[in-house]
């Protein structure tokens, strides 16, 4: 695993980070990797939602596909009437 050090980081950023480390009960090092996952989408909580619903996840062919659109299409109609 890779590590980085942060030089010159300011009292304010460094006093953010340092309060949601102890409101989470987790160290100023766990803190930023927590904090950099979930900015970057690559956080456990994400990957394991991805888990849950990867059955689902590019189950349609090409066909099934322009079948569903076709049937949907209605819905991406707007009647200007609906909004006066």
């Amino acid at each position: 695993m890779k590590s980085i050090t942060l030089h010159n980081m300011n009292n304010k950023l460094y006093h953010y980070l340092n309060k949601r480390a102890k409101e989470k009960g987790t160290s100023l090092n766990q803190t930023i990797k927590l904090i950099l996952e979930e900015h970057f989408g690559i956080s456990p909580q994400q990957n394991k939602k991805e888990e849950e619903f990867r059955e689902f996840l590019g189950v349609w062919n090409k066909q099934e596909l322009k079948e569903f659109q076709k049937r949907t299409d209605e819905f991406n109609k707007v009647n200007g009437d609906d909004w006066r």
